[in-house]
């Protein structure tokens, strides 16, 4: 949940975390054994028709499910906001 930013400014932060995720490595174990990780992101942000914050997770989660659908490593911005 971010504050005080902008829709441009969100997608460029969720974009840096998709692409951070995939080159750094990440250790799951305590042998170090390295694993390749993506992330997929549903982003929503509040606008006309929003009353809860519950709604706004739901959205985002929606276009989670849809990002997860097409393919790994992306953000998926909920069009009508």
């Amino acid at each position: 949940m971010l504050s005080n930013c902008s829709k441009t400014e969100v997608l460029k932060i969720a974009e840096r975390v998709c692409e951070t995720a995939e080159i750094k490595p990440f250790y799951i174990d305590s042998r170090m054994n390295k694993n390749n990780i993506t992330v997929s992101i549903g982003l929503a942000t509040f606008f006309r028709g929003i009353q809860l914050l519950d709604d706004i997770y739901r959205i985002a989660n929606q276009w989670l499910y849809r990002v997860k659908t097409n393919g790994r490593n992306q953000v998926k911005v909920v069009k009508n906001n």
